[in-house]
């Protein structure tokens, strides 16, 4: 991801990184997969960062479970909200095409900052 930014030229000070669950799932060291209960969970826990956070131009949802959260997005920060897909190595190697996909939603995301001013 910082790659990624990087290479869009977006400055890391005018960057939140933030998941949609922001904790561990799972037990006993093992990981499971995210379901809705803990993305309405996250959700919740991202209501209470949202006033920490009043110059937000842009957000982007990066990969699917992510883009599960978009209408609650949406309407917790009533400004652009953008989609695309996950940056993990396992994305990446399977479709490496979508580098350039993820590269052109951050592009898209800083212009639109950017004409925000």
């Amino acid at each position: 991801m910082t790659q990624l930014l990087a290479e869009c030229r977006i400055p890391p000070q005018e960057t939140v990184l933030w998941n949609i669950v922001p904790w561990y799932v799972g037990s006993e060291g093992r990981i499971r997969p995210v379901n809705q209960e803990d993305i309405n969970c996250g959700i919740q826990a991202l209501k209470s960062l949202r006033p920490l956070l009043p110059n937000i131009r842009v957000v982007v949802l990066v990969g699917l479970k992510a883009q599960r959260s978009q209408s609650a997005v949406e309407t917790l920060f009533q400004t652009h909200v953008l989609s695309c897909p996950h940056p993990s190595q396992r994305v990446l190697i399977r479709w490496p095409e979508k580098r350039e996909e993820i590269k052109s939603v951050f592009r898209q995301a800083l212009e639109i900052s950017l004409s925000m001013g």
